[in-house]
């Protein structure tokens, strides 16, 4: 039965517009001219008739489309029905260059995304690989804008068989990087940023203008405050909070459900998890240490150092240049290993 469904909607869906568009010339005895002036409107047309079939063929199963979780079943009605608007929605997704023209022209832009139950502003940018779906679940602000191969997951298959679906809200002026994944529940609120590459769990929370830095991962549940930053490659973990104002640097590690509140906060945990700056770049390297802690002379063949000489500065040894040789003749590129 159900397969009997999808075939009676795509065949609606392409031979409807198709047979309005083609037959009204072969029945009618026009004058060439308004021939000719027929088949100059006919792909406008038919990319309108192509959207209100699959809007309209939508309408009884938007009834569907609510936050919950539900088994990845045909035999659950909510399920079924969600199938079938999202048949129907994908006829028109999938079919870019007609997708296209309904973006880039806003009469059609709104007919198609009203027939399709999006209920919020239409002063909202987003592409035709942009990765929408549930239209009745999604709400953009003014100015949204959502980049090219961006995801706004309002729905996630799970490992267990059941389907997440929940709503996604993106603020006035507020922007998804390119590449970016947003998942189900998430709001962005006025001038929040998700920045290009990045991975933002369910249930998260971007304050105003907060930002999210290319390349960082946010857990579920997290949430980061009014003007907060995250840098470069951080990962902020799940059921975490970062306080209004909050700066973190770049490849920060946020502990689960940790609370940063302020900037002293901030400032004590990359202490506590990187020691002090002294102690961090002797870490990273033997010679980065004070001249006092390693007194040392210039002493030639390893001899004993003068008596009153003044100690030399530590300073680390210069690298060879390749293929050279030391004072005796031995070609030291194994003691270089570590530096290429």
């Amino acid at each position: 039965m159900y397969a009997c469904i999808v075939a009676g909607i795509l065949a609606l869906v392409f031979a409807v517009p198709l047979a309005l568009v083609s037959l009204p010339p072969r029945l009618l005895a026009w004058p060439w001219w308004a021939d000719a002036a027929w088949w100059l409107a006919s792909p406008l047309l038919y990319v309108t008739l192509y959207v209100l079939v699959a809007g309209l063929l939508s309408r009884p199963f938007q009834k569907a489309i609510v936050p919950g979780r539900f088994p990845r079943d045909l035999g659950n009605p909510l399920y079924r029905a969600r199938r079938l608007y999202g048949l129907c929605w994908t006829a028109v997704y999938y079919f870019t260059p007609l997708y296209f023209v309904c973006l880039s022209l806003p009469p059609l832009k709104r007919l198609l995304f009203r027939l399709f139950g999006y209920r919020g502003t239409m002063k909202f940018t987003v592409y035709p690989d942009t990765w929408i779906r549930d239209l009745p679940l999604l709400e953009f602000g003014e100015g949204a804008y959502v980049s090219n191969r961006a995801t706004i997951g309002t729905n996630v298959a799970r490992a267990d068989g059941t389907l997440q679906v929940d709503r996604i809200r993106i603020g006035p002026r507020a922007l998804v990087g390119h590449l970016s994944m947003v998942a189900f529940g998430t709001v962005l609120e006025e001038g929040a940023e998700v920045g290009v590459g990045c991975a933002v769990g369910s249930r998260c929370t971007l304050k105003k203008g907060a930002e999210l830095a290319p390349c960082c991962a946010m857990g579920h549940l997290a949430e980061l405050g009014e003007g907060a930053s995250v840098s470069f490659m951080s990962w902020v973990g799940a059921g975490s909070v970062v306080g209004p104002g909050v700066r973190m640097p770049p490849l920060t590690q946020i502990p689960n459900r940790a609370k940063i509140r302020d900037q002293a906060a901030a400032d004590a945990l990359l202490s506590s998890a990187l020691g002090t700056l002294p102690a961090l770049a002797a870490r990273l390297s033997p010679h980065l240490v004070p001249a006092a802690a390693v007194p040392a002379v210039a002493v030639a063949d390893g001899g004993a150092p003068p008596s009153g000489a003044a100690p030399a500065a530590s300073r680390p040894p210069e690298a060879p240049r390749p293929g050279a040789a030391d004072a005796s003749g031995a070609r030291p590129a194994e003691r270089w290993n570590a530096f290429e």
